[in-house]
Order: C-alpha cells, then structure tokens, then sequence
C-alpha cells in the first residue's frame, strides 16, 4: 500500500478510538463531516425547486379573492390542441400541380410506338408462326401477357384498329386537358387542387382533376360496343404500361405551403393585459381560467418575481437539513449494524486507490502479523508463517479473483493444490465462526480498504 501522507491519515481515522477524547470526537466528528459534506454536495447537485408566492389552485375549487394580472401574458394552446389545428390547416392546403406538355409528346410518342410494332407484326409475306413471335416480342418488350388469349385477340385486325382509336382518343382529349396520377391526388385532402398551367395557376375543384383511374374507365368507353371483353382489359394494361402523367404533383411546393400554413396558427389561445382579472372573488375554477392562471405563474417566474431571494435561501438551508438528516440515518444504520463499513474511511477513496495486486495483500498481511515477506514465501510450515500465508491467499483468491496456479508463483513457487487447501481451510475457520481468523480478515480488509 502507498505511504502517502493522506491514506495514512485514512487509516488513523479508520482505527477504532482507543479512548473518548481526543480519539473518540476525532473518529466520529470526521464521519460527521462527510455526512455534512455529502447534503451539501446533494443539495448543489438537486436545487430545490422555486415556490412560487402563489395560492394553491386547481380545478373545482373556489378563489378566495380576485386575482389581478399584474403584467401581461399570453396563454398559450395546450400542445394537443395546436397540434390538431395546425394539422387541419396543412389539410387545407391545395395541393399544387403544374401541366406538363412535354408528357402529352413522350406518352403520344410511345403508344405510337407500341401500336407500329403490333402492325408489324401483320406484315405481308410473313407466316402465322412469325406473326405470333412478333407479337410476343413486342407484349414481352412493354412487360405485357402473352397468354394465348391476348394473342388471339391481337390476330384479329380489327381489334388493334379499335385499340388505336381509342387510345388516340384519350391522348388528344384526356391527357391534352391533364390527368394526375391516383397517389398524387390523394395525398391532398383539400377540397381543390391548384394547377399551374401556361403561366396561370388556376384553383380547379378536386373531383374535377382527372386521375389515372378515370382515364381508363374513359379509354373503355371508347371501344366498340361489340368488342370483346378482353381487350377492354388489355387495353387497361397497356395503359398501366405506357402512362406518363400530364399534371405532375409539386411536392416541394405544397409542402412549403403546408408548413406555412401551420406556422401561420396562433399559438396563443388568449392573451390578457396588466391589470386584467383573470378570476373574480368567489368565483369556480373551470378548465379555462386554471389553463390562464397556470400561464400567468408561468410569465411571473420567467421575470422571477415569484420568490423573494430570503425565501430561497432558507427553503435551500431547509433541504440541506433534510438531506443530512436522512444520511445520518444511514449512518446510524452502519454504526449499528454495519460497524466494520462505518469504521473504514478508506471505503470511499476511489476503486484506483484500493489494493489491487497481490502483492498490496501480502505487505498488508504481514504487516498485520508482524512477520516478513521472505517467511511468508518461504516453505516454512511453522503457524506463525503458515497461518498468516493461508489469509493471504485466501483474500488474494476472493478479493482479485487470482488464480490458484498464479497464486502458487506469487507465494513462493507453492503447488496449486496447496492454494486450494488453504483457501478451503480459512473459508471453514470463518464458517465456523473462529474468532482468531474473523478478526484477522476483517482487519486486513479494512486496512486494505475492501
């Protein structure tokens, strides 16, 4: 163990007195000390809370007296409720569209496309056998069916005029006057939409703005009365396929607007001016008036004009004393039943400070039994060597958790076996309650700060 003047003066104050004065008020009026010391630090670590001069309120009771605002306040929304009424007005907000041109061309362009290399699949001179494989390529290449009734339906000429038609149709009207996605439209629930179009942003009702949805039923009552029914179905495919919105959805727009729209929510519920009443003499508290008397402490003790300076002190002495009580409780408690722990001072040096080698036990072990280091390594077996080896290593094995082959290099080159047996025999000496090896133990312990 060190020699540092400070872990002496810990083991002095650790050393039961021998005799009252000096000894005794030195003992017990350092503990005294660290229970002080320990309310201050708990009392600086947890300030007391401020009090405010302030009647006791709460809902259903009756004020005694008028309360006068003497400054003015604002009482502010409870958070559920702003929460709510800036939600609906984010709902409220029209959802922003802009008419893309660009898309008519891009969607014109690719059914174009899809509806020619069908036709070429019916050019003259080819066989059946080709005509099926070109159009299983072309089905294949827009990720269509290619079950044998969508090819058989797709033989028939007729049927591909009729899809041409109709898909032209809903071009050059529906997509031409604009069509939303479903997803878009849905993400507003406002009752209109606003469409930007042509430099003009128009405010359109939202059950007016054409979804992709709409224009397939649209696409189907274009065809034929007598066309087969699945080619309604496959044409509702096709358009799945090659669909490019016209009215394209301004996330970042209608966000920002939304999140205008909900800073732009008052949050105060009311706002009272000094010399206001915020509640008469006599009068029951409801709901409303404790949400403006809380509002108004709340403005008081943000200018701190809720506590006098005087009252705080005295409220910070009064948990001081609280808390020195209560650790003296404890302290009791130690003296009374826990003796070895309210002796040792050396208990609360940080765990750096305590033995942490073997060799820290051996040198306090012969310290305690006033032999050398050299007789406790040796082989003697003489029990003033012996005994005081056997406490070593039992504490060393216990305490460190050291290893019993470790232990028998530590201690001269002993056998492991040898560890075992004596940390088996001073387990059984305490069991039994020997007096010599419990006193041994537990001073050693003390000393060594366990």
């Amino acid at each position: 163990m060190s020699d540092h003047p400070l872990w002496r003066f810990f083991d002095t104050l650790s050393t039961p007195p021998a005799r009252g004065w000096p000894d005794g008020v030195q003992h017990h009026g350092a503990r005294v000390a660290l229970l002080v010391a320990l309310a201050v630090i708990t009392t600086s670590l947890f300030p007391v809370a401020v009090v405010p001069d302030f009647p006791a309120v709460e809902a259903g009771l009756v004020m005694d007296r008028d309360l006068i605002a003497e400054i003015g306040f604002g009482v502010p929304k409870p958070e559920i409720e702003l929460t709510r009424e800036r939600d609906q007005a984010a709902a409220a907000v029209a959802a922003m569209f802009a008419y893309d041109s660009a898309a008519v061309d891009s969607m014109r362009t690719k059914v174009a496309r899809f509806l020619d290399q069908l036709d070429d699949a019916f050019a003259n001179g080819i066989s059946a056998a080709e005509t099926e494989r070109r159009l299983r390529a072309t089905l294949s290449a827009y990720s269509l069916p290619t079950r044998p009734d969508v090819i058989a339906l797709l033989r028939q000429r007729n049927n591909v005029v009729a899809l041409r038609r109709s898909l032209t149709t809903i071009i050059e009207r529906d997509m031409v006057a604009g069509v939303a996605q479903n997803s878009d439209l849905g993400s507003s629930r406002a009752p209109n939409v606003r469409v930007l179009r042509n430099g003009t942003d128009q405010l359109t009702p939202r059950d007016a703005v054409t979804t992709e949805l709409d224009l397939h039923e649209s696409a189907a009552r274009n065809l034929p009365l007598d066309a087969p029914a699945g080619l309604a179905e496959f044409q509702r495919l096709v358009l799945f396929s090659l669909f490019v919105p016209t009215l394209r959805f301004d996330r970042s727009t209608t966000q920002a607007a939304r999140d205008a729209a909900r800073l732009a929510v008052p949050t105060l519920k009311q706002e009272v001016v000094a010399g206001e009443r915020i509640i008469g003499a006599h009068e029951r508290i409801e709901t409303d008036d404790l949400e403006r008397i809380d509002a108004y402490r709340t403005a008081l003790a943000e200018l701190g004009r809720l506590e006098p300076e005087r009252g705080r002190w005295i409220r910070v002495a009064g948990m001081t004393l609280l808390n020195t009580l209560m650790l003296a409780v404890l302290g009791i408690l130690l003296y009374l039943y826990r003796r070895p722990v309210y002796e040792s001072l050396r208990a609360v040096l940080p765990p750096a400070d305590h033995a942490t080698s073997v060799e820290d036990i051996q040198r306090a072990v012969c310290e305690y039994f006033n032999i050398r280091l050299a007789d406790l390594k040796s082989h003697r077996r003489h029990r003033a060597v012996s005994f005081p080896r056997m406490v070593a290593m039992f504490l060393a094995r216990q305490r460190l958790g050291t290893s019993y082959p470790e232990l028998g290099d530590r201690f001269g080159g002993k056998d492991h076996t040898t560890v075992i047996n004596a940390v088996k025999k001073i387990s059984g000496m305490l069991e039994t309650e020997d007096e010599q090896t419990r006193r041994a133990v537990e001073a050693i312990e003390r000393k060594l700060g366990f």
